[in-house]
């Protein structure tokens, strides 16, 4: 048998077309497998539609079931009560839904709707109320066949209240942790509060909010101040500071979620789009004035002097010109919607609150004005102080203080000469 001499050089050959052979058998298979194989789903393809999840999902759900609940079954007068409350579907997920919370006074037949809430992702709401009176609460879901919550009595009663007590009645869900330990105003800061007969001031702050008690004339008194006010009560040095005391609790679930509070030295309001706003006036008139002053800067443009578009005409209603609308906001924004009424045709507004109220030539701060007008009495504003020949109004609808193009709310002093005549609220 013969041999074959290989060389180096052919060996070397031989290796590479063998390897060659190999990656070719090798890849081939793989780039066919390639352009057969289906392309990879992408999460758009994984599902016909998008999975539900979240505030979608419960969105979609009925509502099958509510609860509610409050912090405090036993009130003291002008104290106010946590309502809080969770709808559910029969599967027992959390459904957001449109809630009415409702309110029946003692002795009478009817439930009222205070107000209407949406739910969170989560299938619950709460909302602070200042009954003037016992009564039943319940919550009426919308959407939902018949769905009604149990109704819980909550009862006011008159005596005192001391800071421990306010604390047990609120609760942890209204006051959180405490952040502080008790406090106690020295006796040089206790007759700067604005008010006689003061022997002890008395807080404590929470996560939530603060409780202050003020003993006066022998009784005692626990105020909560919470939320946005309760924020700027801190910064404005709190019992010690410019506002004084709380008089009572605030009274909230008002429009655009609106909080209202008197102090000793004080008046604040505030609500979802502003910060908190304090004036110097005093009682309902002075409800109104911190309500109104909250919308100081409001902007519109001016386009059409037939149909204006401004949030108060929006929530009235009504197209007209707004100095009156705005007013009337105010009033329903602190509480009192019954005091100005919602009533576009400014002859008609005029009318009526002069057969309403008395009207004179003095100024007084709450009254409305009604301005000349060069002239013509066709617009109005509220007093929020007066000055010997000068007196500051508040109004809207007015290009002072606004960029050209523009119209707002503003407030300047203005001559007793260039003013109509008044009409006392109080």
């Amino acid at each position: 048998m013969s041999r074959h001499i290989i060389t180096q050089r052919q060996r070397r050959a031989l290796i590479s077309a063998l390897l060659s052979a190999v990656l070719a058998f090798t890849l081939i298979p793989v780039a066919a497998q390639a352009t057969l194989a289906p392309a990879p789903r992408t999460a758009a393809t994984t599902h016909s539609t998008p999975p539900t999840q979240g505030h979608a999902l419960s969105t979609a759900l009925t509502p099958a079931k509510a609860g509610i609940a409050v912090n405090s079954q036993h009130l003291k007068k002008n104290e106010s009560v946590r309502i809080s409350g969770k709808v559910k579907a029969s599967n027992g997920r959390a459904v957001v839904a449109t809630v009415r919370i409702q309110y029946r006074a003692a002795g009478t037949r009817n439930f009222v709707t205070q107000r209407t809430v949406r739910t969170n992702s989560k299938g619950t709401f709460a909302q602070y109320f200042r009954p003037s009176k016992s009564g039943e609460w319940r919550i009426a879901v919308s959407g939902g066949k018949g769905v009604v919550s149990k109704g819980i009595i909550v009862r006011r009663k008159s005596g005192t209240r001391s800071l421990p007590s306010r604390t047990a009645s609120l609760g942890s869900s209204a006051l959180g942790s405490a952040t502080t330990g008790t406090k106690k105003l020295s006796t040089k800061a206790r007759k700067k509060v604005g008010l006689s007969g003061v022997t002890s001031v008395r807080y404590r702050d929470f996560r939530k909010g603060m409780i202050v008690e003020t003993t006066r004339n022998g009784a005692k008194t626990s105020w909560f101040v919470h939320g946005k006010i309760a924020a700027a009560y801190r910064k404005a040095g709190g019992p010690a500071g410019s506002w004084g005391v709380p008089l009572l609790d605030a009274q909230c679930s008002l429009i655009e979620d609106g909080c209202v509070q008197r102090f000793s030295r004080r008046t604040v309001y505030a609500n979802n789009t502003t910060s908190a706003t304090a004036v110097t006036a005093k009682g309902r008139n002075g409800e109104i004035i911190a309500a109104a002053a909250s919308q100081i800067g409001y902007r519109k443009r001016f386009s059409n002097p037939v149909v204006q578009t401004t949030k108060y005409n929006n929530w009235a209603g009504d197209t007209r010109p707004w100095c009156a609308l705005y007013l009337s906001w105010a009033a329903n924004a602190a509480g009192h919607g019954n005091v100005i009424p919602t009533i576009g045709n400014f002859t008609t507004f005029k009318r009526t609150m002069g057969s309403t109220y008395r009207t004179g030539s003095t100024p007084k701060v709450g009254a409305v004005v009604i301005l000349n007008g060069s002239g013509y009495r066709t617009h109005a504003a509220i007093v929020t102080g007066v000055k010997g020949s000068r007196v500051r109004i508040l109004d809207g609808n007015t290009g002072y203080g606004s960029p050209a193009g523009y119209r707002g709310v503003n407030q300047r002093w203005v001559s007793r000469s260039s003013l109509g005549y008044y009409i006392y609220l109080s």
